[in-house]
């Protein structure tokens, strides 16, 4: 007989789990759309969307070797793992004031926490006695961190009052993580509900509730915080001391850290937190956004564009037409930086430099002149946004010869791709002909697992550190190109890793199909393989290398559209974090002479 309790509890649950993650990503994309101030102050703005979600979806079979420990392997999954502890490090460095000190308290702290903690768990101690001792040392860092500043001078009380509160708060997270997750051999870790949502949620609250007078922050600020203790919180509780009875079983395998990706407890639980404090925040009226100063980029072309459309339908006639005639500035002020010409006098309505005709000049000196007018006509607003309209237009034409061509670009990453995989060969090779046992036994063995994914890996960390520190990469400067925000220097290093998830795919692809085609070259020309459910068919070197084209082939092709598609040559990842990709070298424009403006008749 079905217990309908039972029954209706089984599909709460499950509906709870299903629901979560997109009510979360649909959280995000309203915040950082319609609050875009807020968001981009929390640290929670569009960039930091992409990162979350469509790159927590195409790195969710990209799992990152670490370590090995017992002939067992463990990993971090790039969406259930690195994203979220990467992101909670930035937040911490770029939204808490004294940032340096800051972060060196809380992670030394933290670590010797962490680190007790796992001491504690191979000690002789009964299940009463490590919970008793877990609760002392989690209450103990933080007591210590604030009695040590309150020896220290008064400049630096606040600093270490705000990361001891921010440790307690991230041990209060690791105790009932820790608490209410289990560790299931063979299988992973796991929380019941309803208890993974109860302490992310109940974190998120009381950090919402203590910003201001606990940390000394606008209340906005609880949103990172909330995020990064949360996060912390998890890893430790739920990964690292839940981790160890998981190794030493009869069969190697690979534990990944976060290895639910986008379902996993670390990636949900700092979104939890976020909502939670979020909603505490703003019931408080405790914001604080117009007291924080915060990065603002200024608006583009378009954004500009948008603004004025938007004040003449508004009636607000000025505003359009200062609006449509900023849109032309900035556009023609990107295309001098592209072109490396020196800035403009403001306000030159003349176009000096660049390559535009008398009638193009004559339409902007009449948009400027227009602008400086005190019109109200409602006509003069639709002839001023249609002029700056194709005056952008114009001016990204101008500037468009500055960024990389599709082939060039394309080129580039063949050469990359080439210098990443010609080395992993030559590994994947020598493991294949010095792993006993069959086929089938070798492509389910963990070292040539681990070889692909530390290929994937490996190939990522590349892509985005070279692109940080220098740049380039060394496909990019063979074919003289680099990669840029909108002020032609290098990407930080959020923008690097958002403009990089998308050869995820690619590279996990590659690194899969060709430790395939390495053991089939070896072995022989046609075997059944099952490569640890990731290929399970009869394959032969000649379809491989087929699928081989087509793992490269395709993202390639999108790529190539999007590129084509847009008008700085961007592809999605550039989109996504507003970079772009130009030529080292900039070809020499040619000015029209200018004319001189009419004088007007006396």
């Amino acid at each position: 007989m079905v217990d309908p309790f039972h029954l209706a509890s089984d599909i709460v649950e499950t509906t709870v789990y299903l629901a979560t993650p997109p009510l979360l990503w649909l959280f995000l994309f309203l915040f950082a759309w319609e609050d875009e101030p807020r968001a981009r102050a929390a640290g929670f703005g569009r960039r930091t969307f992409w990162l979350l979600v469509p790159g927590g979806l195409l790195g969710l079979f990209a799992d990152l070797p670490i370590f090995g420990w017992n002939g067992d392997v463990l990993a971090v999954n790039l969406a259930g793992g690195l994203i979220p502890v990467v992101l909670s490090m930035l937040l911490i460095v770029r939204r808490i004031p004294d940032a340096e000190r800051f972060t060196v308290l809380f992670l030394v702290s933290f670590i010797a926490v962490s680190g007790s903690l796992l001491v504690a768990l191979f000690l002789p101690l009964s299940s009463l006695q490590l919970d008793l001792v877990y609760l002392l040392i989690a209450a103990l860092g933080p007591s210590i961190v604030y009695g040590v500043g309150l020896a220290r001078p008064a400049e630096d009380r606040l600093t270490f009052r705000r990361a001891s509160a921010f440790l307690a708060l991230a041990s209060g997270v690791l105790i009932a993580t820790f608490f209410t997750t289990a560790t299931l051999p063979g299988l992973g870790i796991v929380s019941a509900f309803p208890w993974y949502l109860v302490a992310p949620l109940a974190a998120g609250a009381v950090i919402g509730a203590l910003a201001r007078p606990v940390f000394r922050l606008p209340g906005i600020l609880a949103l990172p915080i909330a995020y990064a203790s949360t996060t912390f919180g998890v890893l430790v509780g739920a990964d690292l001391l839940r981790e160890p009875p998981l190794y030493g079983g009869a069969n190697a395998t690979i534990y990944a850290i976060g290895g639910a990706g986008t379902g996993d407890l670390l990636y949900l639980s700092g979104l939890l937190a976020l909502v939670a404090a979020f909603v505490v925040v703003r019931l408080l009226r405790r914001d604080g956004t117009d007291d924080l100063r915060y990065e603002e980029g200024a608006p583009t072309s378009d954004q500009w564009l948008r603004r004025a459309l938007t004040g003449a339908v508004d009636g607000r006639i000025r505003a359009s037409v200062a609006a449509s005639d900023d849109a032309v500035t900035t556009a023609v002020a990107q295309s001098r930086r592209l072109l490396d010409l020196p800035p403009a006098p403001a306000p030159d309505p003349s176009l000096a430099g660049l390559p535009a005709p008398p009638w193009v000049v004559a339409d902007r000196r009449n948009l400027a002149s227009l602008a400086r007018s005190a019109t109200d006509d409602p006509g003069d607003a639709t002839r001023a946004w249609m002029t700056g309209r194709w005056l952008v237009r114009f001016a990204r034409e101008v500037g468009r010869r500055r960024f990389a061509s599709r082939t060039s670009r394309g080129s580039a990453f063949a050469i990359d791709l080439l210098l990443l995989t010609a080395p992993a060969v030559l590994v994947w090779y020598g493991l294949a002909t010095s792993t006993p046992g069959t086929s089938v036994q070798l492509l389910q063995s963990v070292p040539l697992n681990v070889a692909a994914l530390g290929y994937a890996s490996f190939g990522l960390f590349y892509f985005v550190l070279a692109e940080q520190l220098f740049g380039v990469t060394l496909g990019k400067r063979v074919l003289g190109l680099r990669v840029t925000g909108r002020d032609l220097r290098p990407p930080g290093p959020l923008a690097a890793f958002v403009r990089n998830l998308p050869k995820t795919v690619t590279l996990i692809l590659v690194g899969y199909v060709g430790v395939v085609a390495v053991v089939l070259a070896v072995r022989g020309s046609t075997y059944t393989v099952a490569a640890g459910g990731f290929v399970n068919a009869a394959v032969s070197l000649v379809p491989l290398a087929a699928l081989l084209l087509l793992s490269v082939g395709l993202p390639s092709a999108v790529a190539a559209v999007v590129i084509g598609a847009t008008p700085e040559r961007q592809r999605l990842g550039d989109l996504w974090a507003g970079t772009w990709v130009v030529r080292t070298d900039v070809t020499p424009v040619r000015p029209v002479p200018v004319p001189p403006a009419a004088r007007p008749s006396a």
